[in-house]
């Protein structure tokens, strides 16, 4: 039952994948916003 534990390794770090890339997204869409605000200005 090797496929089962590879499957759940994969779960995991897909799990840890999205939880540290979703806040980098966003810093980095708030930096955006920041910057083309600025340059309105």
């Amino acid at each position: 039952m090797t496929y089962i534990g590879g499957a759940d390794i994969a779960y995991l770090y897909a799990s840890i994948g999205i939880i540290t890339v979703t806040p980098v997204a966003v810093f980095l869409c708030a930096l955006v916003q920041v910057r083309k605000e600025r340059r309105k200005k």
